[in-house]
């Protein structure tokens, strides 16, 4: 559920201090490898900014984000033939990449699905059934996520019960999938599921809680961290007894970071090469990261029809980089309304920065 990205990262990397006033857009320094703020910009600057982040990425032909004429240099090691039997398998999500993958720069590789005797089952109710998944060992090791559901607790139980009930009728891709609360209970419903969590520890309880519980023919679990651009990336925990939850190292008022642990990022684009579906729900909950994550999914967004976001919001509305402003303008060109989660009803955007912590986007078209 939780992703970090260090300030000092290779191939490239990202300032996160505020250098203008105020909040504002993002743009290019003199330096290609870092990104600065300079105030408030035009929204013809903000286009710029965005296109020429896209430009950058490793992503060199429109025709490519659909596997079928990849550049040399990002070639997946999937041929189109098995891409089109991976939509058509009728027992699993993706056929040759299994229950868990990942990407880097050649490629989607095939991962193990491996169990611990550190694994220890939690079990609790829910409003789609009886859930059950694997979590860290003790409290002591995790006392975020691990702690509440270890006590029966769910964090964000009605924002949740709401999404999967709005949703329900639709794929879901889980951004920022933890250890799998959202993702498990959406497979519950019978829905695809394709999840997204950087760490491995996380991803390979949520991988083996799928395959245990007799949902794997509805989960495929990605093994990446999602941002603005691709590389390889730092995270770590806020605290130093936090083994699930993981944030954005460097960010305003966060602190240094415990657990370090390193994960590749790609743009929320690559789905576009594997998954099995085109239309989807969207689920984004990256602690600060949110904007990240968007700036490099604008061909999702393009090529797939989303009608339904979730996104943590209370973090973004200080950031002085993909922060609120950034959001808002995404979504407002893709035609998504903010609404309130649990009340269904429109939130007044001239007062973003009292919104709840978490908004569902609705695309207008959609209500």
């Amino acid at each position: 559920m939780r992703q970090q990205l260090s300030s000092k990262f290779s191939p490239f990397r990202f300032s996160l201090t505020e250098t203008g006033r105020g909040l504002g857009y993002p743009a290019q320094s003199a330096d290609d490898n870092l990104v600065t703020f300079h105030g408030k910009q035009t929204n013809e600057r903000l286009r710029k900014f965005v296109h020429e982040t896209r430009t950058n990425t490793n992503v060199k032909n429109s025709n490519n984000v659909r596997g079928k004429t990849l550049s040399n240099s990002a070639k997946l090691s999937i041929s189109q033939k098995n891409w089109k039997s991976q939509r058509d398998h009728k027992t699993g999500l993706f056929s040759s990449l299994g229950l868990l993958s990942s990407r880097n720069a050649t490629g989607w590789t095939r991962l193990s699905c491996n169990k611990s005797a550190k694994f220890r089952l939690a079990k609790l109710p829910t409003s789609v059934g009886n859930l059950s998944l694997y979590v860290y060992d003790s409290m002591r090791d995790d006392m975020s996520l691990t702690s509440w559901l270890l006590r029966g607790e769910l964090p964000e139980k009605k924002e949740i019960e709401k999404f999967l009930e709005i949703s329900k009728h639709l794929p879901l891709i889980d951004v920022g999938s933890n250890l799998g609360t959202v993702t498990l209970q959406a497979a519950m419903q019978k829905r695809q599921v394709v999840a997204l969590e950087p760490v491995h520890s996380n991803a390979q309880r949520l991988c083996r809680s799928a395959l245990d519980f007799d949902l794997d023919s509805y989960v495929h679990v990605i093994l990446n961290a999602a941002s603005a651009r691709e590389g390889e990336v730092t995270l770590a925990a806020d605290y130093f007894r936090e083994m699930a939850r993981f944030s954005v190292q460097g960010m305003p008022g966060k602190p240094p970071g415990y657990h370090p642990v390193t994960s590749y990022a790609i743009l929320l684009d690559r789905l576009l090469e594997v998954v099995p579906f085109r239309t989807a729900a969207l689920k984004i909950d990256v602690e600060a990261h949110e904007g990240y994550v968007l700036a490099g999914a604008e061909r999702l967004f393009q090529e797939m029809d989303i009608p339904l976001v979730w996104l943590e919001w209370e973090h973004v509305i200080r950031l002085p980089r993909y922060g609120a402003e950034f959001i808002l303008m995404f979504m407002h060109k893709h035609g998504m309304e903010a609404h309130d989660v649990i009340s269904k009803e429109k939130l007044q955007e001239d007062n973003w920065k009292a919104w709840p912590a978490t908004v569902l986007w609705k695309r207008k078209d959609n209500l």
